[in-house]
């Protein structure tokens, strides 16, 4: 099918206009004419690399005809682009949903109404305490390790604050506090995140950046094979190793 009508299907499920206005989002390659290109065979990644980093992972561009990521490059690209990002994580049964959907949690209310990112959720199962949260999410997200902070006095979960991606820092940690949310599963704690998230008595678990949108991106797999054209997912993993 044609990249322009790939564009339109996609477009249709999944707006760019519910994109946060900061994002970068649609076709990345202005200088190209959608109607001229032919899209059979799809490669889905989280992030744009390289070719040379590319092939480290035994895969080569040149095997397929559009590029999709979930964020926007920070370099010049050399494939054609389409990026799916914060309308992805926005949408209802989007990124967001998707890791919900995996932890078996059951939304309550939208964390943030300005941006309409993430949600307060309620465990499926009821008064449960942090070391088993911690142990599902390390089994339902096949996790070796996660960054915790375990405040005192609050052991028993009940409300869940859940944003896929970036969601520890200051800005969103706040927020879920203030919607009493016992804990905060996400990625990208930072320093002052982890002060803020004791001094307010708010439990973190930081399942990393990528595996927060990982689910999502599995799903968005599947949305885009609705129309039709062969995708192959790629997870790449975390950007740096652990040694």
């Amino acid at each position: 099918m044609k990249a322009s009508e790939l564009f339109n299907e996609l477009e249709s499920k999944i707006p760019l206009d519910l994109a946060l206005k900061t994002d970068n989002v649609g076709f990345m390659n202005s200088d190209m004419n959608t109607d001229l290109i032919e899209i059979e065979n799809v490669l889905l990644m989280m992030d744009y690399l390289s070719p040379e980093i590319l092939a480290t992972y035994g895969v080569d561009y040149s095997d397929f005809d559009l590029l999709i990521t979930h964020h926007p490059p920070n370099c010049e690209v050399v494939i054609p682009t389409y990026v799916i990002h914060s309308n992805w994580d926005i949408i209802p049964e989007g990124a967001c949903d998707a890791l919900i959907d995996t932890l078996s949690m059951v939304k309550l209310e939208v964390l943030d109404e300005e941006t309409n990112i993430g949600y307060i959720c309620k465990p499926i199962k009821d008064n449960v305490n942090m070391n088993y949260l911690e142990s599902l999410v390390k089994n339902r997200l096949d996790l070796d390790y996660i960054k915790v902070i375990h405040n005192p006095g609050k052991d028993i979960i009940n409300t869940v604050a859940i944003v896929p991606g970036f969601g520890l820092n200051p800005n969103f940690i706040e927020l879920a506090a203030n919607k009493y949310a016992d804990v905060f599963i996400s990625g990208d704690l930072t320093q002052s995140g982890a002060l803020l998230a004791k001094n307010r008595g708010i439990n973190i678990i930081d399942i990393s950046h990528h595996v927060a949108e990982l689910p999502g991106l599995y799903r968005l797999a599947d949305l885009i094979r609705e129309s039709n054209v062969l995708v192959k997912v790629l997870n790449t993993y975390i950007p740096w190793e652990l040694k």
